[in-house]
């Protein structure tokens, strides 16, 4: 009797112990199971690829190589918000929108400025746009004359630095998103910097978002509501004249 019981017993020890081990190694498959891939095109040789987490981590994964670097993602692990390539002191943020699927190669294309074409090659003169702006962590964009648009940071202390190359396409425009502002300011650029010279812009928002003419309902509000003393009036009348109807009946 007592060697049936202890059976019984060492029984579901070990099945309780080989159920344990089933499910460690299930999680530990799972952080480290599918996996996809990201494929970012660059036109900027050796740029430095970096993807940041939705917690804030930022991951070096390493540089563009014949315009192009393909990263192995876990499709179970924390999953990455955004990809920054950065090349002469240029950087370009992409906001990802969608995931690889599992043994997927996903392309993302992340361009610099191209050469304007009959000028000197990228690479020569270079000057600075120091956008100045009174909220931190807002985002400046740049917009070429052909349209495009380049995400350049974010403001930190106050301003962001952006060299440009001289020779480059044209910009004609920054755009700087203001954190908490529905809608950015936009400033049309007429005047580059210099070479070697740091050219000052200065965006300035409303203290208080709610003060920002974009943050509030333009032209007049209407309301359907109706007013409490016209409601009542309204009711007594129509029994007054229920009663009335009803008297010349009888």
């Amino acid at each position: 009797m007592k060697t049936s019981k202890l059976f019984l017993t060492l029984t579901v020890f070990l099945l309780t112990a080989f159920l344990f081990i089933g499910a460690v190694s299930a999680e530990t498959d799972s952080v480290g199971g599918s996996q996809g891939t990201f494929r970012v095109n660059c036109n900027a040789e050796n740029a430095t690829v970096t993807f940041i987490s939705v917690n804030g981590d930022e991951y070096n994964m390493g540089q563009i190589k014949d315009g192009h670097l393909d990263v192995p993602v876990y499709l179970t692990a924390t999953p990455f918000t955004q990809i920054r390539v950065e090349s002469e002191g240029t950087s370009v943020t992409y906001d990802i929108k969608e995931y690889p699927k599992e043994g997927q190669t996903l392309q993302v294309t992340i361009d610099f400025p191209a050469d304007s074409g009959d000028t000197k090659p990228i690479g020569g003169s270079k000057g600075t746009f120091r956008i100045n702006c009174n909220i931190e962590n807002s985002t400046v964009t740049f917009i070429s004359v052909n349209g495009d648009e380049y995400n350049m940071g974010q403001i930190k202390n106050g301003y962001l630095d952006v060299p440009v190359y001289l020779t480059a396409t044209p910009f004609t425009q920054i755009r700087v998103d203001g954190e908490g502002y529905f809608v950015p300011i936009t400033y049309d650029i007429t005047e580059y910097p210099k070479e070697g010279q740091t050219l000052q812009v200065t965006i300035t928002f409303p203290t208080d978002p709610e003060d920002a003419p974009s943050n509030k309902t333009s032209g007049k509000t209407e309301t359907t509501e109706s007013t409490p003393g016209i409601t009542v009036l309204g009711a007594l009348s129509a029994v007054l004249a229920a009663g009335l109807i009803s008297r010349r009946r009888f």
